[in-house]
C-alpha cells in the first residue's frame, strides 16, 4: 500500500552557519533561506483511501516504488498545488499517482514568527509492494 513517510517537521531549517572552509570545514549557512521544508501533517490519508491511486501497472507486474512531490501550502490544509520532484522507478506512473492523492493531504504551511513562508512543502509518498491493493479493491 502506498504510505506517506517520513516524520512531521518541526522546523524549517533555519541555520545561520559559521565560518567559511575550503575543504571540510565548515561552510556559510545560506543566511536562512528555506528552499523546502518536510511537510507538517494535520491529516495522512488512509490505506484504503490510497489503495485507488496504485498505479495499475505497477498492481500488475507487482513493483514497490516511491514518489517526492513538493506542494504549495499557503494556509492550513488541503495544499493549492502539487509536482512531482520525482519518482521511481521511473516510467510506472508512481509521481502521477502521489499528484493525484494531493487532494487527500491536509498539511500545516511553512511560518516563520507566525507568518507563511511561500516555501514548497515536501511530501514523499512510498508504494509498498508488501501491502499492495488486490484487484478487489481497485
Amino acid at each position: 500500500m502506498a504510505q506517506l513517510v517520513g516524520p512531521p517537521s518541526v522546523g524549517a531549517g533555519l541555520g545561520t552557519g559559521a565560518g567559511r572552509g575550503a575543504g571540510n570545514g565548515a561552510g556559510d549557512g545560506g543566511g536562512g533561506k528555506v528552499r523546502y521544508a518536510r511537510a507538517s501533517w494535520i491529516y495522512r490519508p488512509t490505506d484504503a483511501e490510497l489503495r485507488r491511486f496504485w498505479p495499475p501497472d505497477a498492481v500488475r507486474d507487482r513493483v514497490s516504488g516511491h514518489a517526492l512531490l513538493a506542494c504549495r501550502v499557503p494556509r492550513s490544509g488541503r495544499p493549492e498545488r502539487c509536482w512531482v520532484v520525482s519518482d521511481t522507478p521511473t516510467g510506472i506512473g508512481f509521481g502521477a499517482a502521489a499528484v493525484q492523492m494531493a487532494p487527500l493531504f491536509r498539511i500545516r504551511p511553512v511560518l516563520r514568527n507566525g507568518k507563511v513562508l511561500p516555501v514548497p512543502v515536501i511530501v514523499p509518498v512510498a508504494f509498498d509492494i508488501a501491502k499492495p491493493p488486490s484487484a478487489k479493491t481497485r
